[in-house]
């Protein structure tokens, strides 16, 4: 699996999206290859902002 995490507040801006305080840390985007679900969930959890999760499968696409 292939998970990306990005500030949540990078959305704000966006028609109809929960506004988040926006954020001073150095943690924009990030990325992981190889990585459970659980080891994912717990990376982005770990962070001290409100991030989004996006997960990707690595494989062969869905055909």
């Amino acid at each position: 699996m292939y998970a990306i995490i990005e500030v949540t507040s990078h959305d704000n801006s966006c028609a109809d999206a929960d506004q988040q305080p926006a954020v001073d840390d150095d943690i924009i985007y990030d990325q992981r290859e190889n990585i459970s679900l659980h080891e994912a969930a717990v990376w982005a959890t770990s962070v001290p902002c409100a991030v989004t999760l996006y997960l990707y499968d690595k494989g062969n696409g869905t055909s």
